[in-house]
């Protein structure tokens, strides 16, 4: 499993390689640049801060959104996403599972 973090203004960028499990978090207004493949992919993130994984192939993709900050995942054959608050957050991929919970003014879209 590869694991990072961002906390605060800072910004990030992970080469998750080939890996079975990617988790990460972002806290606040930074940013986080995620890239590679793996199985599983674990995103919480709260804030306003954007997170860019669309370059992270991942067959499963898990995300938590609370706050304005905005997400692009990618997700290969499934995805859930809870989003709180008005961020945006685009899912690349296609997935055929999709569970979408969200409260707020955000958006999920999603993209081929």
């Amino acid at each position: 499993e590869v694991m990072a973090s961002v906390l605060g203004s800072g910004n990030m960028e992970m080469n998750g390689g080939s890996s079975d499990k990617v988790s990460v978090a972002l806290v606040g207004s930074g940013g986080m640049t995620v890239v590679g493949s793996c199985k599983q992919f674990k995103a919480d993130q709260t804030g306003s801060g954007d997170l860019d994984g669309e370059h992270l192939a991942a067959d499963a993709t898990t995300l938590n959104l609370r706050g304005s900050g905005t997400a692009v995942v990618q997700a290969l054959e499934t995805v859930e996403v809870t989003l709180r608050g008005s961020g945006d957050v685009n899912v690349i991929g296609n997935p055929a599972a999709r569970t979408v919970n969200k409260t707020g003014s955000g958006d999920v879209n999603f993209q081929d």
